[in-house]
């Protein structure tokens, strides 16, 4: 079994993502605000690169603001000669329609993807993870799947004897599709 030493952007101490991925991984690093890593604040770019140094696996989860993700994803690819990043792009980039609706989000995880695929290598593997819609902290939002399914695909691609640089994973029920009709501007059916 491979040995991992994990870090990942997010506050495990609220629904989501980060809280789900801590119990199949309790001993993943998590930085967050709460855990003071304020990736808005150029200074914590150092304490940043400490981090890494002692880790081999980043989940780089946390949209913070434009441009946060992708400069992590370069400081990582730095700072490793080899370990492996996972970057979180989103669903607005599969669909056209979310990328008319949020064209700067959009733009800013496509980047993302692009950069993601440009560092992997032999020695330092990076993959791209396109989620669904998925349960996340803010209220009312329990629509979509379980983080648990993403989470469980991270621990299949870490896990994988092979290169993994691009994964999708969605759950597509009425619930998603009434998002996807609302972002593209028509009322939405019961749900």
């Amino acid at each position: 079994m491979k040995q991992f030493r994990i870090l990942c952007t997010g506050n495990p101490s609220e629904v989501g993502f980060p809280q789900t991925f801590q119990q199949l991984y309790p001993d993943t690093k998590f930085l967050s605000r709460a855990t003071g890593y304020n990736f808005s604040d150029p200074t914590t770019e150092s304490k940043f690169r400490e981090q890494l140094a002692g880790c081999n696996v980043l989940i780089n989860y946390s949209y913070i603001e434009p441009g946060v993700q992708e400069r992590l994803l370069t400081i990582a690819s730095e700072v490793w000669t080899s370990g492996h990043i996972i970057n979180f792009g989103s669903v607005s980039e599969n669909f056209e329609v979310l990328r008319n609706y949020e064209p700067a989000y959009s733009s800013e995880k496509l980047s993302l993807r692009e950069r993601s695929l440009s560092v992997n290598n032999e020695n330092l593997k990076s993959t791209h993870i396109i989620p669904g819609p998925f349960w996340g902290n803010t209220p009312g939002r329990m629509l979509g799947m379980d983080p648990l399914h993403i989470a469980k695909s991270i621990q299949w691609i870490l896990e994988a004897d092979f290169e993994i640089p691009l994964f999708a994973i969605q759950q597509t029920t009425d619930r998603t599709r009434g998002f996807l009709e609302f972002a593209a501007g028509q009322p939405p059916k019961e749900l």
